[in-house]
């Protein structure tokens, strides 16, 4: 064996059973003298297909997929020949890899491809779970409006993370086509209401809506809600549907 194929093996057997201290110290020496070997991206393929990582259902070793991935594209171009190749000129031989790691890199990417479409896929959070894990979490100020008792809305607003959510009930359903809803954050540091995005009601009258200002908010001292043209304005002139006012 070579001294580049014993470096690509001993490279295999530490990320599957260990090397003993003599096998440490000559694959040490080995990539002294092969740079170009990268034997960090060959025990990260095989550490990502050992089968007591995989039972744990524990996330790949970052950047696993995406090196998977390349060798595949290299593999299927041919850029990594399961034959040898022609000799080069002694002055640019150009480094080969062992025939055998063709088909170990195809048999890798398969088996790391079919894993990863099995792994257990977490599930994208309803706004309402949204909205229930960041009011436990970051304590937000709460927020509270009126109009003539028919129409209620609250919302839960942190300054720290720059988001919160509106929930509002009991309000008239607009057309999305002709107007909609507008939420407007009120901070003393601003000449202006800063636009907190635009929603529509559902037709039983509620909506539930998360705040993305686009500006920093310093401070939020009210809030207010208007009815405006299918995609909002820059500058509301009112009137105000509902203003929110910080909950005791």
């Amino acid at each position: 064996m070579n001294p580049r194929d014993r470096l690509i093996e001993l490279a295999l057997r530490r990320a599957t059973e260990g090397l003993t201290a003599a096998e440490e110290d000559e694959m040490f020496a080995l990539q002294a003298r092969f740079p170009d070997v990268d034997t960090e991206e060959l025990e990260l393929t095989v550490a990502a297909l050992d089968p007591a990582h995989l039972e744990a259902h524990a996330p790949p070793p970052p950047g696993v997929l995406s090196k998977l991935n390349r060798l595949a594209v290299q593999y299927a171009r041919g850029d990594l020949p399961t034959e040898p190749a022609q000799p080069a000129p002694a002055t640019a031989r150009a480094p080969r890899l062992p025939a055998w790691l063709g088909w170990a890199v195809a048999a890798s990417v398969a088996l790391a491809f079919a894993t990863y479409a099995l792994w257990p896929k977490p599930r994208a959070q309803t706004l309402a779970q949204q909205r229930d894990e960041f009011v436990s979490r970051a304590a937000p100020v709460a927020f509270a409006g009126t109009n003539d008792a028919k129409a209620a809305a609250t919302v839960q607003w942190s300054t720290a993370e720059q988001t919160g959510f509106l929930e509002v009930r009991g309000l008239t359903p607009n057309d999305p086509a002709r107007e909609q809803y507008q939420l407007w954050i009120v901070d003393p540091a601003q000449e202006h209401p800063i636009d907190a995005g635009v929603f529509d009601v559902k037709p039983d009258g509620t909506a539930l809506v998360k705040m993305n200002p686009p500006i920093r908010v310093s401070g939020a001292k009210a809030l207010a809600i208007t009815k405006e043209k299918a995609g909002g304005v820059v500058v509301t002139k009112g009137p105000h549907v509902v203003v929110l006012t910080p909950k005791a």
